[in-house]
């Protein structure tokens, strides 16, 4: 369905608060969804629930993607956090987007991708020969985090020993795009962004001096190739495909354990049979999202339903809800591995803002699931209840401490 932009008569929308969105996202929307097409938060920002609206304005019309002003929300205007908001194609539109896109979709192949899936299989599979003889972890320190961090430092040809410090750099950075972020921590970010500017940028130089036709090697020559962005574009692109891919993907991978083992059956379902192993993925994305939503600038008013969103209103396209919708989704509130997926599910983005590094996300979140079946089937979680907190962008999760005999 396409947003209309006629409207027989106007309604105010209704107003829901943050306090109640962050005790139980669901329920909200659950509530709300039927009635209206959208809400509006008390902090002014109109969040569209609906999967059909969801759905037609992903594409960004007539709304464009915020950009400068995810800086200006959080008074920075100069630095490398300023200079990650306003060069990175994640939050650019149009032209300049795709313009910024391109290197990478040249170098972002399926083959690529799909040839890293034994590597990542192996990386699964060591961090549980390590972990066996303690019979437990933290799954998100211990394993979780680890897989896309060894991957994006393969592919990018970090040594093994830089792993660490870039790992927890790439964690420190993407608390910019975390929900409240507190003023107090913007300089710590700062300087974490400036550090992995200057590692980024000495390695895409390195690589330029000395090509091994690898990933960035290919990314850098078409970069050059072009000659269409900044040295600073070109960082930017990287850091923010790293960005995106990593937390997204242990956010990802935390949430789909967490949840197939509170649902035994089907937990043992997969255990029994491994095919089911990518059903069981999109599934658990779609009934617990590591991202809840993506934020837009309304670029002129926008009426659906005789509700209109005004020009210049923040928009967030709500897929924590979207992924809910009880049209496109029967019983939704209910978790099902053998569930019929429709073709549209934007947790990992849609349109053609969709994540670059999809693919790959779902490689690791594939892997690292069928390694925990097959070898550890018999793991549960112990400690307090594990909870997933949040309802607009990266979602945040409790620590999942696992056992297994």
């Amino acid at each position: 369905m396409t947003p209309s932009l006629k409207a027989v008569h106007t309604r105010v929308p209704k107003v829901v608060t943050i306090a109640e969105l962050e005790a139980d996202p669901h329920g909200v929307f659950r509530r709300d969804r039927g009635g209206d097409p959208f809400v509006r938060r008390d902090d002014g920002v109109y969040l569209i629930i609906r999967a059909s609206e969801v759905n037609s304005l992903i594409d960004g019309e007539p709304t464009r993607y915020v950009e400068p002003e995810l800086a200006q929300l959080h008074g920075i205007t100069k630095g490398a956090l300023f200079d990650l908001c306003n060069n990175a194609m994640l939050m650019s539109n149009g032209a300049m987007h795709s313009g910024r896109r391109a290197p990478l979709v040249r170098t972002f192949t399926f083959r690529m991708i799909d040839g890293l899936r034994p590597r990542v299989r192996s990386y699964a599979n060591d961090i549980i020969d390590q972990h066996q003889a303690q019979n437990r972890m933290e799954f998100l320190t211990d394993y979780a985090s680890l897989i896309p961090a060894r991957t994006a430092a393969f592919v990018l040809g970090i040594p093994h020993e830089d792993e660490p410090r870039f790992t927890n750099l790439v964690s420190k950075v993407a608390r910019i795009f975390a929900y409240a972020v507190r003023p107090e921590e913007i300089s710590g970010i700062e300087k974490a962004a400036q550090e992995l500017n200057d590692y980024v940028g000495a390695l895409i130089e390195f690589r330029r001096r000395h090509p091994r036709g690898d990933f960035l090697s290919e990314y850098v020559a078409a970069v050059d190739g072009k000659g269409e962005l900044t040295s600073l574009e070109a960082v930017m692109q990287i850091i923010s495909v790293i960005l995106a891919a990593s937390n997204a993907t242990h956010t990802a991978m935390v949430i789909q354990t967490a949840v197939l083992l509170k649902h035994r059956p089907q937990w043992n379902t997969l255990c029994e049979y491994p095919g089911l192993v990518p059903k069981a993925v999109v599934e658990t994305l779609r009934f617990e999202p590591p991202i809840a939503s993506v934020s837009y600038l309304a670029l002129e008013s926008i009426e659906i339903d005789g509700q209109t969103i005004p020009a210049g209103a923040l928009v967030s396209l709500m897929t924590i809800s979207a992924m809910r919708d009880e049209q496109i989704y029967p019983d939704p509130d209910r978790l099902d591995i053998l569930r019929d997926q429709p073709r549209w599910h934007p947790v990992l983005g849609g349109g053609e803002r969709g994540f670059l590094g999809e693919a790959l996300a779902k490689i690791e979140l594939e892997e690292g699931l069928l390694a925990l079946t097959t070898r550890l089937p018999d793991l549960h979680a112990e400690g307090e209840q594990f909870e997933v907190r949040g309802h607009a962008g990266l979602r945040r999760v409790s620590p999942l401490h696992l056992r297994w005999s």
